[in-house]
């Protein structure tokens, strides 16, 4: 069952209860928005506030397509408030049910599930139709009847659809990549994959400005229902919103450049003597994920035996001293002492780990990034790990022509991620810096001594800050005395990430680097949302 173009889609929706399957995204732009929102950080409130938290998700929620169909069976005043990326493994099922947060006797709520991977006719999407409008949760029948969740058959649930209204019907939906089922958030439906790859699919749920929004007790599954004291971030995508019906957040801003405060000491209190502090991860305009963070580690302690992985790393000290311990091929272990200022880089692959052999804590701030996937070796002339001294400068030193900046090249190269990655220290005297300019590629500086002033903050000592490609960014010494900082400098332009500058909606000056269809898919956006 397909939904016809010029059909009345509203008379549709209230009458049957959903649309589609609708054909939505190609199946390139199914990879791009999988590949984009896949790397994107949990969002902070619950796991389906990701339009509240990340352009990305906000951007994707507001597709010109999407909308247009809201806006015929919803309304000009439009909320999203959900949204999930699901992923289903081989032989999972979820059962039968209707929606905790929609469940109420109430229009006003569309959900629209998008397949992205693997999705056919052994991952199937079924529905009762009229459903919608028997006035009862798919929960409260099977109660009733005495029938547990995960027992709950497609056939009894048709029959208890039925007593109430004999139109209903159960109808399995031929979905495939790309395709699209637009269901009013009271629908009793179930999935399935019976497949052997995992299936993934992209929900959105979107309500109108009146109808109220609860997060759902999920300890609850069953009637009456219960809800939590917080409400959850809703976002515009059309019209007004009420807050005083639902807590309405503005679109999360769509600049990518960043600061991040670091007060040592940090919380150390992780019983297994390791405590982690997430800064920032998530694509970039060049990369394909990068993630930061800070740990405390303890005396004593070691965080994990030797491994490796597929991204490439840096790790700073900031206070105390490390053991870097380094595996090579061989499997032949050696330590190398790290002090305060001093940093390691551990090309992908590389087994590696930290041991405290000291009587104080350490505490370390780590950059992981990754973009494409290397193969189990690096080729040639790539950077190779190595661990750089405080003090440590090559050749290619320069100073400012107003003698107030002297910057100290470390390291650069090519990497298995990045065409160069390059490392230099600066060191700015009172009122030096530079004016705002925009780089080609990602930076990050880690501040050392002193202070700086940067994207509107006064960064002092360990306090990380990033500038996303192509975004303004300037810095000042506005201190009394010579400010210290780590510079990283993220080259990928050749190999930049396609879908992750879709985050950034696509800049002209980019878009002839792109494939035309991540370019299609940024123009609906750019057509609604300012960068």
């Amino acid at each position: 069952m397909t939904d016809r173009p010029g059909s009345d889609r509203r008379a549709t929706f209230e009458e049957r209860g959903f649309l589609g399957p609708l054909s939505l995204l190609s199946r390139e732009e199914c990879a791009a928005v999988l590949a984009l929102l896949g790397s994107t950080p949990p969002p902070p409130v619950w796991s389906k506030g990701n339009a509240a938290a990340s352009r990305a998700w906000y951007a994707i929620g507001c597709l010109p397509e999407i909308v247009a169909i809201l806006e015929e069976i919803l309304g000009p005043d439009i909320l999203l408030w959900g949204a999930k990326l699901i992923r289903q493994g081989p032989g999972r099922v979820h059962p039968w049910h209707t929606d905790i947060e929609t469940s109420a006797d109430a229009p006003g709520c569309a959900s629209v599930w998008i397949g992205l991977e693997n999705v056919d006719r052994r991952s199937t999407f079924e529905v009762i139709s009229r459903s919608h409008r028997l006035g009862s949760t798919l929960q409260g029948s099977a109660r009733a009847a005495g029938t547990p969740r995960e027992a709950t058959t497609g056939a009894a649930v048709e029959a208890w659809a039925r007593e109430q209204d004999p139109s209903s019907e159960r109808i399995r939906l031929d979905v495939g990549v790309g395709d699209a089922i637009v269901f009013d958030g009271r629908l009793w439906h179930g999935t399935s994959n019976s497949g052997q790859s995992v299936r993934s699919a992209l929900l959105l749920q979107y309500a109108i400005p009146a109808r109220a929004v609860r997060i759902p007790d999920l300890d609850c599954l069953e009637p009456p229902f219960r809800t939590l004291d917080e409400w959850p971030p809703c976002v515009v995508v059309r019209g007004r919103g009420d807050e005083s019906v639902n807590r309405i957040v503005p679109p999360p801003p769509p600049t990518t450049s960043w600061s991040r405060a670091l007060r040592l000491p940090l919380a150390d209190g992780d019983p297994g003597g390791w405590t982690r502090h997430p800064i920032a991860a998530g694509p970039t305009p060049c990369l394909e994920h990068l993630g930061c963070h800070a740990s405390v580690l303890e005396p004593g302690k070691i965080p994990h035996e030797p491994h490796r992985h597929i991204e490439e790393e840096i790790l700073i000290v900031l206070d105390g001293e490390a053991q870097l311990v380094i595996v090579d091929d061989e499997g032949q272990r050696r330590a190398e002492t790290a002090r305060a200022g001093a940093f390691a880089y551990y090309p992908a692959w590389q087994r590696h780990t930290i041991h405290n052999a000291t009587e104080r804590p350490i505490t370390y701030c780590m950059f992981k990034w990754r973009n494409g996937k290397p193969g189990a070796r690096s080729p040639a002339g790539t950077l190779r790990t190595a661990v750089f001294e405080p003090g440590a400068g090559g050749p290619g030193s320069a100073r400012d022509e107003d003698g107030r900046r002297t910057i100290r090249r470390v390291v650069e190269g090519p990497t298995d991620h990045l065409q160069l990655l390059h490392c230099h220290r600066s060191e700015v005297a009172p009122g030096g810096g530079y004016a705002p300019h925009v780089d080609p590629y990602d930076v990050a500086i880690v501040v050392l001594e002193g202070s700086v002033e940067t994207l509107d903050a006064r960064c002092e000592p360990h306090d990380v800050v990033f500038y996303a490609a192509g975004e303004p960014h300037g810095l000042r010494n506005a201190g009394q005395s010579v400010a210290r900082y780590l510079v990283l400098e993220f080259h990928a332009t050749a190999r930049a990430s396609l879908t992750s500058r879709l985050r950034r909606l696509v800049p002209v000056s980019l878009q002839e680097r792109i494939p035309p269809p991540v370019i299609r898919l940024a123009r609906k956006v750019l057509d609604r949302i300012p960068v």
